[in-house]
């Protein structure tokens, strides 16, 4: 009824509403109704069409901010919707909150994305990458070493630019600030080919001070599958206790006062207690394999 006639939730607290599910369900009780939360999509087709879906009405577990955004996030992922124009909701407080928490990983992905793009365009040429090596000069950093592409089919990519990325961040921000290159500023107002939109960048203070949280969690990740990924040697006995080291230092970013570590850590651990959470769900070969290390 509240949804097909597109009732406000607070219909179900009505007199008329209450007499009716007495008559259904003697047992009714409004004062033991479960919080739910329906998240609507508007979308624009091809014709210009308006249309409306509900993607997702679910239980919640309270009304914390974080908690809806979590929601939010995970209906958005199982969708697979990447661009949002705009996320609309009432004048609750705890939406504030939510709103912050979606901030927080679009912005994220965009640190990462302004970077990359950084790296790209020091690779595009030679005489690129030989400005960039006289600001790594001039800010006495080593000259011989250079930052790695991000490449979508390498697992380990993405931390590696970004370790070398931080490395070099002085060189990187004496490029934009020096003007060395006529070609800096005008590469990141082209469309990026690739993706058809804006390029991102270039990375703000904003953006490497997000990176240098994004990689404590890559490096937790890269450090570990180095161990058990071995092909020449039996690494079956470390992946047990690595799985544990992670969820330890996972639970110490949960904790954090850094709100965007905290809650990059929550959406993580989610995730990892998944699979790992439970010890009876966890292949017992995994088990045996400790207790058979020499």
């Amino acid at each position: 009824m509240v949804i097909r006639d597109e009732l406000p939730f607070s219909h179900v607290e009505n007199m008329g509403f209450r007499d009716l599910m007495l008559e259904v369900q003697l047992k009714f009780d409004l004062h033991h109704l479960t919080s739910l939360v329906v998240v609507t999509a508007y979308f624009i087709d091809v014709d210009w069409h308006l249309h409306k879906r509900i993607l997702s009405f679910c239980v919640i577990p309270n009304h914390k901010g974080e908690s809806i955004g979590k929601l939010l996030e995970s209906c958005l992922n199982d969708w697979g919707i990447e661009k949002v124009f705009a996320i609309t909701v009432d004048n609750a407080t705890p939406n504030d909150k939510m709103i912050s928490y979606m901030k927080g990983m679009k912005e994220l992905d965009s640190s990462n994305m302004a970077i990359s793009n950084l790296v790209r365009y020091i690779h595009s040429s030679a005489t690129r990458l030989a400005n960039w090596r006289k600001c790594v000069s001039f800010e006495n950093l080593d000259i011989k070493g250079i930052v790695p592409l991000d490449v979508c089919t390498r697992w380990n990519s993405t931390y590696l630019l970004l370790e070398g990325a931080l490395k070099y961040q002085k060189a990187f921000e004496r490029m934009l600030e020096d003007d060395v290159d006529p070609h800096f500023v005008s590469f990141f107002m082209d469309d990026d080919v690739e993706k058809r939109k804006k390029r991102v960048g270039p990375p703000t203070s904003n953006d490497w001070d997000c990176a240098k949280v994004l990689i404590e969690f890559l490096k937790l990740y890269y450090e570990a599958t180095l161990k058990f990924s071995g092909s020449k040697v039996v690494t079956s006995h470390q992946v047990f206790p690595q799985m544990c080291a992670i969820y330890v230092q996972l639970q110490k970013f949960c904790a954090s006062e850094d709100s965007l570590m905290k809650s990059i850590a929550t959406s993580i651990k989610r995730k990892f207690d998944k699979y790992w959470g439970n010890v009876d769900d966890i292949n017992k070969m995994l088990l045996i394999a400790i207790v058979l290390d020499p």
